[in-house]
């Protein structure tokens, strides 16, 4: 595919051709009137409408000329255009594809180890659960014991006072 470079202002170009032939229109109406009033011969007066309107279709001539060479480079730009849409399809088909299969495989290894993990953490849980009952039978069977000797210790303090009362009480 051909890449054609840019015109430069092709407005300018016609617009100057416009005034051009605006110009030459201009001219002949006056030489028309010109004729009308009579002022100059009518052989000059033919021979200078005859070379304004010869001007006028060579003028048309380059409009159409101008035309076609706009209208070339606008296809032209049209193909640059279109080249650069399909460079991105073609990049966006190639790079696409690729950049998914990458993000699906780590996709799949991010799965892989979250389910690893899923599978440990049963057997932890089971394993911490196993460690804090053993400590709370533990602090459990302390507990029994302090409560034991405890009791123990305040139905002694209990017969103690007992037999205080007992005792004062006969000395009564």
């Amino acid at each position: 595919m051909k890449m054609k470079k840019r015109s430069q202002k092709p407005e300018d170009f016609s617009s100057a051709i416009q005034q051009s032939l605006d110009s030459f229109i201009e001219i002949e109406a006056f030489l028309d009137l010109m004729l009308v009033k009579k002022e100059f011969k009518i052989s000059s007066v033919e021979v200078m409408k005859n070379k304004v309107i010869k001007g006028g279709s060579m003028l048309l001539e380059v409009q159409s000329k101008l035309g076609r060479v706009l209208q070339e480079a606008a296809i032209a730009n049209i193909n640059e255009d279109i080249y650069s849409i399909c460079k991105n399809i073609e990049k966006i088909t190639t790079e696409v594809p690729q950049e998914v299969k990458k993000q699906l495989t780590l996709l799949n290894e991010e799965i892989h180890s979250l389910s690893l993990c899923l599978k440990s953490i049963p057997e932890q849980l089971d394993l911490d659960f196993s460690r804090k009952i053993n400590r709370i039978l533990d602090v459990a069977a302390n507990i029994e014991n302090h409560t034991k000797k405890y009791q123990k210790t305040f139905v002694a303090d209990l017969e103690r006072t007992l037999q205080t009362y007992v005792d004062k009480i006969k000395m009564l």
